[in-house]
């Protein structure tokens, strides 16, 4: 596999914390789902227990995991109960569709 996709369930308040250390690191694109849902924390003073959360998605070479997972890690570590989960989950083919085509390692 050339290619794995990162997916982060972070606390809002994190978000713009998280969207910048990225940057920082050189990261050329990233997808941003705002949603609602619990599990490890859960918000009992409503009636559906949800907490809001953003899901943030990026796509990158296999060597470049380490690096993304740390910098996610570290900019969204508060120490609390629902500061979230990353998975890391292999993509066995990614196409433009733009271009119509297969991307190829070397443009990610």
């Amino acid at each position: 596999m050339f290619f794995k996709k990162i997916t982060a369930v972070i606390s809002m308040g994190c978000l713009e914390k998280v969207e910048l250390c990225l940057h920082e690191i050189k990261i050329s694109g990233m997808s941003v789902i705002k949603g609602k849902g619990y599990g490890e924390y859960a918000n009992f003073f409503t009636n559906d227990w949800n907490v809001d959360h953003a899901q943030v998605s990026v796509l990158v070479r296999s060597e470049k995991v380490k690096e993304v997972v740390d910098a996610i890690m570290d900019a969204a570590h508060c120490g609390s109960t629902g500061d979230g989960l990353i998975s890391v989950m292999p993509v066995d083919d990614l196409y433009n569709i733009r271009t119509k085509s297969k991307v190829q390692v070397d443009e990610i």
